[in-house]
């Protein structure tokens, strides 16, 4: 009743100051005319947009509403309006029969107009859903990759490193091993976790720091800022995931030291090194830091800030 008073008076004001047409009628007509229009219209919609995507068939969706209104509704709203006014010549002239019928058309282009616009928004609302889900399960995908990657690598190549410990310093051998174990720890505990405590995760960078000190000796350098660690959560695996990839794209050596720096400023984690002789043969996926990227881009609305220059290499992570 409320659409049909809003109805009768935006289309036939002129209806209210005929003193032979009680407002009564006029309100019901256009009451009636509002709820038939709108289910006949809601239904089309619903059953075009069950049949095509707004999103991936917009084309068909267009053509389906305008062969809705030509072949289903035009056709009924005429057969009505001739049914209930055409016997009454005396009060529906030609031009009144033929406003009734425009103004119901008129009506049924303005419905069909908001419920394709609420069922386009409800589309890509659910694309982006499923786009959101289907990203986070290949990012996950990926991570796990990563870690079946990175595990038999990293242990096959400390193994090389412990076998030579062995042999030269038994002491030196059991901390290195102890260490090495801190680390496996790490990954098995925090293998289904997206986020962490910085300082929980600079625990256990400090065991790949350890083995790494020995690996490299001199030639590798860290100086880590951990205060406010404990207030902020990352990514899982990020700072081992950068300090990798820091040892991966660039040459240690007595000529070439690497020296990276780990610190928070302005709410953000700080992962710099310097740049030093690139290899000349270095296979790298990526997915390290792509992984890291994708991430953060699932998590959170800052993005991570990637900068290199000449000297040096450095990654922002945003602090959750």
């Amino acid at each position: 009743m409320v659409f049909g008073v809003i109805n009768s008076v935006a289309f036939c004001p002129s209806c209210f100051s005929n003193p032979q047409e009680p407002n009564d009628r006029v309100i019901l007509y256009y009451s009636l005319a509002f709820l038939l229009t709108y289910e006949i219209i809601a239904l089309g919609v619903r059953l075009i947009g069950k049949r095509f995507d707004w999103i991936k068939e917009q084309r068909k969706v267009i053509i389906a509403n305008i062969l809705w209104m030509l072949l289903i509704y035009v056709p009924l709203n005429y057969i009505a309006v001739e049914l209930n006014f055409r016997h009454h010549p005396d009060r529906f002239n030609d031009a009144m029969i033929y406003f009734l019928k425009l103004n119901n058309f008129l009506l049924a282009l303005i419905l069909i107009c908001y419920f394709n616009m609420k069922l386009f928004f409800n589309s890509w609302k659910e694309s982006k859903r499923k786009e959101q889900e289907l990203k986070e399960h290949e990012i996950k995908h990926e991570l796990k990759a990563l870690k079946n990657q990175i595990n038999p690598h990293f242990l096959f190549n400390n193994l090389n490193t412990l076998s030579h410990l062995v042999k030269e310093d038994s002491n030196l051998a059991e901390q290195y091993i102890y260490q090495l174990s801190k680390v496996y720890r790490y990954l098995l505990e925090q293998k289904n976790a997206d986020l962490v405590i910085i300082s929980k995760e600079y625990e256990a960078l400090k065991a790949l720091i350890y083995i790494l000190e020995v690996k490299h000796e001199k030639n590798l350098t860290f100086k880590i800022d951990e205060k406010h660690f404990n207030q902020y959560k990352v990514a899982t695996f990020t700072l081992q995931m950068l300090v990798e990839n820091a040892l991966k794209h660039n040459v240690i050596d007595h000529a070439n030291q690497l020296n990276i720096e780990i610190f928070i400023d302005n709410k953000h984690l700080i992962i710099r090194n310097n740049i030093t002789k690139q290899p000349t043969v270095a296979f790298s996926s990526g997915i390290g830091l792509k992984n890291i990227i994708n991430r953060y881009q699932l998590i959170s609305e800052k993005l991570v800030d990637i900068n290199e220059n000449e000297n040096f290499f450095t990654v922002k992570i945003p602090l959750l």
